[in-house]
């Protein structure tokens, strides 16, 4: 692989050699890479692996491997770069915990990883080689979008139906058999059914956290299901999961459509067509970028629409989506597990959240509760950002 013009940088966790260094030893700030690919179109991580996807379609990947999700036909980590082969070219990508999903340049999807959970619809329980999903349910489908969660998988076809399978005890696949009771797991895709003013909503993309799903329709709707122990659903904290898609009133993001969903495993972000973004759901790592703290009128603590994050204390959860007026002006936005990083259009690089392994970039361990420009990039511009659970990428001016 040749080095291109525009330079690599990794930083954070890297105890699988995730960051493609060489060595499995984290970076509290953020370190160039010596190979990678030319031409970065994407960079997707999940739990410990990560994912380069070039603007010619191919993916080379490094990282945990320990369930083939690095799709190279076996299960050693791998600490440098390296491209997957016989792999056509891909349009999409993306990564659960210890799964892989893409989408073909002929709309085909692949899956790969881990399959304990039925995650793949395989029937062994690793697959450590790109697959094509090929079920019945599937027969003459082309695929928009997918996602990956912890352990489940969500996908749009473009007939914009929507499909979920894989692991489903806090309700994150969206349906409920006979006995109104959550499937614990299941294998095979479900085609999950909205509809509003009986016409069945037509989805476009799709997010899922550990425990979550979200799905945006192709009239700039959102719609949350399952786990909501962190109201990760914009809906105050319920010990039971919510099985079935919600549908968010639009009024929460000030009337504005929403163009593009973002999700870590217990917090939501949500990018309205008018730029603005609303950060939701868990915040004990500061991972919604808005510490304020506003007593309710129940002695309880909680967040207000609007507050400025001037506390030095964060609650440990929203349900209300909120703007982050910093972030008004991002041109990308990536959410790790817990943290986050976005670009800005004045050329600023900034993270937030969950800082244990260095992830935001500030040479501590200490979390950051409110969006903060990333050092040690040498005075370069951040042209593209990609994140896994822990682990953060820069592709440079």
């Amino acid at each position: 692989m040749a080095a291109p013009c525009m330079p690599v940088f990794s930083w954070g966790a890297n105890n699988y050699g995730q960051l493609g260094l060489g060595h499995n030893k984290d970076h509290l700030l953020p370190e160039s890479l010596k190979t990678y690919p030319e031409s970065v179109k994407n960079i997707i991580g999940g739990g410990g692996h990560i994912v380069f996807q070039t603007e010619d379609g191919e993916i080379h990947v490094c990282g945990s491997n320990n369930k083939g999700q690095l799709g190279l036909g076996h299960k050693s980590d791998i600490n440098k770069l390296v491209r997957v082969p016989e792999l056509g070219p891909l349009k999409q990508i993306a990564c659960g915990w210890n799964h892989t999903l893409a989408i073909t340049e002929r709309d085909e999807l692949l899956c790969w990883g881990s399959n304990t959970h039925g995650q793949l619809t395989h029937r062994e329980s690793v697959v450590t080689k790109p697959r094509k999903v090929e079920v019945k349910e599937f027969e003459g489908l082309r695929f928009l979008a997918v996602a990956g969660g912890l352990r489940h998988t969500l996908a749009v076809s473009t007939d914009g139906r929507l499909w979920t399978w894989g692991a489903g005890k806090k309700g994150q696949l969206g349906w409920v058999d006979n006995t109104k009771r959550v499937p614990h797991q299941y294998n095979r895709p479900v085609h999950i059914s909205v509809k509003e003013d009986d016409l069945e909503v037509r989805f476009v993309q799709v997010a899922a956290g550990a425990y979550h799903s979200a799905a945006l329709s192709d009239m700039g709707v959102v719609y949350m299901w399952g786990c909501n122990k962190w109201s990760q659903l914009a809906q105050p904290k319920l010990p039971q999961p919510v099985p079935t898609p919600q549908r968010l009133d639009p009024a929460l993001f000030d009337g504005f459509r929403i163009k593009a969903l973002h999700s870590g495993w217990t917090h939501t972000l949500a990018v309205t067509e008018g730029d603005s973004v609303y950060t939701w759901g868990r915040n004990d790592y500061g991972q919604l970028g808005r510490p304020a703290v506003k007593m309710m009128t129940n002695g309880s603590a909680g967040c207000e629409k609007g507050t400025s994050p001037t506390a030095a204390a964060a609650p440990d959860c929203c349900h209300v989506p909120t703007e982050i007026s910093i972030l008004h002006n991002a041109i990308q936005i990536a959410c790790g597990a817990e943290h986050n990083l976005a670009i800005t259009r004045d050329h600023k690089l900034l993270a937030w959240g969950w800082n244990e392994h260095g992830m935001c970039a500030d040479g501590t361990k200490t979390n950051v509760l409110l969006p903060k420009q990333v050092q040690g990039l040498d005075g370069r511009v951040a042209a593209k950002v990609g994140v896994g659970a822990g682990h953060c990428f820069a592709v440079c001016h």
